[in-house]
């Protein structure tokens, strides 16, 4: 199985990353995060960890410093789970889809 690492430079390179840009990330924590045959947990992590680390190249391009990146897979497995945590008046929110529209 490989490690979210090697997911996160298979991806980043297919892309057309700089391999040497990968040494500004640290991922930490392990699977598994929630309940699934799958990796969610390293999807979550890998596929974040890609974005920020697209956006610390683009900020890095145009003249701005070098910044590190780093996520821990629970805090990612969060991220796309978010509108279960998400409160208004200390209440769930409404239904997002009309009961008759959709």
């Amino acid at each position: 199985m490989k490690s979210v690492h090697d997911i996160l430079a298979d991806l980043w390179t297919l892309g057309g990353g700089e391999p040497s840009a990968l040494d500004a990330v640290t991922l930490t924590g392990r699977e598994p995060i929630l309940p699934s045959s799958f990796r969610v947990g390293a999807a979550s992590q890998v596929t974040i960890a890609a974005a920020g680390l697209a956006a610390a190249e683009i900020w890095k391009a145009r003249g701005g410093e070098a910044q590190g990146i780093s996520l821990d897979m629970m805090h990612a497995a969060v991220e796309c789970r978010s509108e279960r945590y998400l409160r208004v008046d200390d209440k769930p929110p409404p239904p997002a889809w009309d009961a008759i529209a959709g």
